[in-house]
């Protein structure tokens, strides 16, 4: 078998843990944080710490508009921030300098 461990630039993602929040206005994440559901009917952010090999999963459960931010001058694919309407979700994971997204969902549909 591959040894992914040796492949230059990879992250075991395996093994993290961390909370699942609902917060209802603007919210910067934490190393501990993991999923942060937006409960909010008017425009809030989430802000994402400086980039490190960590995943998170933001989810705008309510009407209002959460924008998706950097704490830095990182991008989050090579934007300032992401906007998420209502029921829209972004993963998004870090080579060191800058945030990807690597999934969303949509109203119930994964893009």
């Amino acid at each position: 078998g591959i040894n992914l461990a040796n492949v230059p630039g990879f992250v075991n993602y395996s093994n993290q843990t961390g909370s699942v929040a609902t917060k209802t206005g603007s919210y910067t994440m934490r190393t501990n944080d993991y999923v942060v559901l937006m409960n909010s009917a008017g425009a809030a952010s989430v802000t994402l710490p400086s980039p490190t090999a960590h995943v998170y999963f933001v989810k705008n459960i309510n009407v209002g508009t959460c924008t998706l931010q950097t704490l830095t001058a990182a991008t989050i694919d090579g934007h300032a921030n992401v906007s998420l309407g209502a029921s829209v979700g972004a993963q998004v994971t870090s080579d060191g300098s800058n945030w990807f997204v690597i999934s969303q969902v949509t109203a119930g549909t994964i893009l």
